[in-house]
């Protein structure tokens, strides 16, 4: 029985530590879309432009996650203000399938959304599509763990 015992806890202390095992809990921190640096011009019309200047995707041990990014929203061409604010927001679970992160959201009076995309070595990739009833583009969106994160 000790010796089941000590093997048992020595399993346990390896948990997380092999390769496919890496510790994906943290904050990340945006640090590009589509490849691109920040701040990123998300969208321009003739009245206004709209940039992503900052996010965060938090995973959680329990499976939950939280995922924003924000930026300017630029209306001074059109004689609006320079200095409006944009943002989106998703949060729900998370499950890992190797390298890919799936994500699911669920929007109230349209169902659940999912998304997806690869993670490992500190860094996460997540194709975020706009949230209905708003319609664009799915948005790919550069994480790094952040500094001092768990």
């Amino acid at each position: 029985r000790p010796a089941l015992l000590t093997s048992l806890l020595a399993a346990l202390a390896g948990c997380g530590t092999g390769p496919d095992e890496e510790r994906i809990f943290g904050t990340y921190s945006l640090v590009s879309v589509e490849g691109n640096s920040l701040p990123y011009l998300d969208q321009s019309d003739p009245n206004c432009d709209i940039f992503i200047s900052e996010g965060e995707l938090r995973l959680v041990v329990n499976g939950t996650y939280g995922l924003e990014f924000s930026g300017l929203l630029d209306c001074s061409r059109s004689g609006g203000p320079a200095d409006g604010s944009i943002g989106r927001f998703y949060s729900g679970r998370f499950s890992r399938n190797g390298s890919t992160l799936g994500f699911e959201v669920h929007i109230q009076g349209v169902g659940d959304l999912q998304f997806s995309g690869p993670a490992g070595s500190g860094e996460a990739e997540v194709a975020v599509p706009p949230i209905p009833p708003q319609t664009g583009p799915v948005l790919s969106l550069q994480f790094q763990l952040s500094p001092g994160a768990p």
